[in-house]
């Protein structure tokens, strides 16, 4: 059975009005014209659904029991509708973002803030990734979109660059590089024989080119693990330098020559939506520093 809306929308008018001239003017028709659409409808469906002479019309009990169930399913579709114009719009919709600490309150709490001001029916869900699992999400779909660092060149998705920052050494504060303002090439082979816990992966990105392969002994995910591990002499680490707002007392970041780190939010081109678009739209330029921390 094949009803169209536009017979449903004319004969919910008509059992409104229980009136085929004022119906027809309500829907801009023909008199003859409603009455052959009511006709159709009647046809299609298989029952009769008005009683009409010349003076008065009324529902039948088809016609009654038609019009509770056509005002509600109208009254869905354009629910649907409205829905639906609103994503493409950006306006609704759910995002999954994945993200590491370091860009939760530069970069990630405040354009949440924005699009939730700007696009309430827009939702999220929120996962807080360790850099070994920062790109987790990407791989395996579960994230609309991640907040990493340092993906290699040959990474197979998109990307918004969002800062850059120098790296550091990170060390205690009685190590003999603690409180300089650079650590040059020539200083690097004092911590040549020296443990260093990060991550493995995220440490060859950057020193590939120093004069010996860093010995990283522990694969940390955590950084309070690490501060406290260097606190206590059993190594040092190399992090982004927006990390040392969160070090305390007791450790040095020492910025270490030709070397930086790349923060950018990055989702899969098969995976892209208006939604992204409002969350990128969003974002906050780069800050002057940046306080969060893995």
């Amino acid at each position: 059975m094949d009803v169209e809306i536009r017979l449903l929308r004319s004969f919910a008018v008509v059992a409104e009005e229980l009136h085929f001239s004022r119906a027809a003017n309500r829907l801009l028709l023909s008199q003859p014209a409603l009455s052959r659409q009511i006709r159709d409808l009647e046809r299609r469906i298989g029952a009769d659904l008005l009683v009409r002479d010349t003076r008065t019309v009324a529902l039948t009990e088809c016609g009654k029991l038609l019009h509770r169930e056509a005002a509600r399913l109208l009254a869905d579709l354009e629910r649907t509708i409205e829905r639906v114009r609103g994503a493409g719009r950006g306006e609704i919709g759910h995002l999954s973002i994945g993200f590491i600490g370091s860009a939760v309150e530069s970069f990630v709490m405040p354009t949440l803030q924005t699009v939730r001001q700007h696009h309430p029916g827009l939702t999220f869900t929120l996962i807080d990734r360790s850099w070994v699992l920062q790109t987790a999400g990407l791989e395996n779909g579960t994230d609309d979109l991640a907040f990493v660092r340092d993906l290699p060149p040959a990474a197979p998705w998109r990307t918004a660059h969002l800062s850059t920052e120098p790296v550091c050494m990170v060390v205690p504060d009685d190590h003999p590089l603690a409180g300089r303002q650079l650590a040059t090439r020539s200083d690097l082979a004092m911590v040549a024989d020296t443990p260093f816990l990060s991550n493995p992966s995220w440490m060859a990105t950057h020193c590939g080119d120093w004069p010996f392969a860093p010995r990283v002994t522990d694969e940390m995910g955590s950084t309070h693990g690490i501060f406290a591990l260097v606190r206590a002499h059993f190594g040092i680490s190399f992090m982004p330098a927006s990390y040392a707002s969160w070090s305390a007392d007791g450790l040095s970041f020492v910025p270490v020559e030709g070397n930086s780190s790349t923060l950018v939010v990055a989702w899969r081109a098969d995976r892209h939506s208006v939604a992204h678009d409002v969350f990128l739209n969003a974002l906050p330029p780069a800050p002057e520093s940046h306080p969060s921390m893995d």
